[in-house]
């Protein structure tokens, strides 16, 4: 009896997700590379093989993936302040690619396989969603934990309303879990957006991020904002509004330490 393809692909998908995680380590011949200038590290990872897959921002860093086909290995680098702040082994389907193991041989299957499971499962070309996008930094064992994950990461990507359908406690967790990340990437890729229409003026703030409350505070001044409140959250972590009355835009900015981590396009200053 010959399987259906649908049902060969959630098979794939189950049997991807069902393995073990890696483990979250730097592989050895990449710790060198922690605490470098990202520009500088990221010619010597060309050079040992690596292809940069892709990748986005957040408000922890820059985070890219990165392939080797020699070794079918899959990379997360995370860059922060201009340097690479951590190097870690992650799924091959971070990079779009599938890994099958057979005996001490591996071999690159099709990169669309991972991706064509989940459309079976939930309608998407591919996963969207990557391991730094986990609070624990790991896509989880089981794939339909995994797929409500995915569907709450895209709702809240693409500014759906909140829509946890799910009934097992686990993926009601992994649905409300991605859809949080999607939101949260949604406000790192739009920074630059006034959340008005037309052509009204509008100053983008987004390249300071990253930089100290000083430069910060100067540049909006200079732009016309001014500060409306503060709010102390935690030891070295603070966050400002500002405001600015001529182009109406609004923004909390998140500090850690002085700098500048995280800047968020909100509706109202008061």
């Amino acid at each position: 009896m010959k399987m259906s393809t649908i049902t060969l692909f959630v098979l794939v998908f189950a049997s991807f997700f069902g393995t073990s995680v890696l483990a979250q380590q730097t592989p050895g011949n990449l710790r060198h590379l922690i605490d470098e200038r990202a520009s500088f590290a990221e010619n010597d990872m060309k050079n040992l093989g690596y292809v940069n897959t892709g990748g986005s921002s957040s408000s922890n860093g820059v985070y890219t993936y990165w392939w080797n086909q020699n070794q079918n290995e899959c990379v997360c680098v995370r860059t922060t302040d201009g340097r690479y702040a951590s190097i870690t082994s992650t799924s091959a389907i971070d990079c779009n690619h599938d890994v099958h193991v057979s005996g001490d041989k591996k071999n690159t299957g099709a990169a669309v396989a991972v991706g064509a499971a989940a459309a079976a499962i939930i309608g998407a070309a591919i996963l969207s969603n990557k391991s730094h996008h986990h609070k624990d930094n790991q896509h989880y064992n089981d794939h339909n934990t995994e797929a409500a994950f995915e569907q709450g990461y895209r709702d809240g990507l693409y500014n759906k309303p909140y829509h946890n359908s799910f009934k097992g406690n686990d993926q009601t967790r992994a649905y409300s879990d991605g859809y949080e990340a999607g939101v949260d990437q949604n406000h790192s890729e739009t920074t630059h957006h006034s959340s008005h229409g037309g052509y009204r003026e509008h100053f983008n703030i987004n390249h300071l991020r990253g930089e100290n409350v000083d430069n910060v505070n100067a540049e909006l001044k200079r732009n016309g904002f001014r500060m409306t409140d503060t709010n102390d959250v935690a030891d070295g972590q603070y966050m400002e509004w500002w405001y600015q009355q001529q182009t109406r835009q609004c923004y909390m900015l998140e500090y850690n330490f002085g700098t500048l981590k995280r800047i968020t396009s909100v509706q109202s200053c008061y």
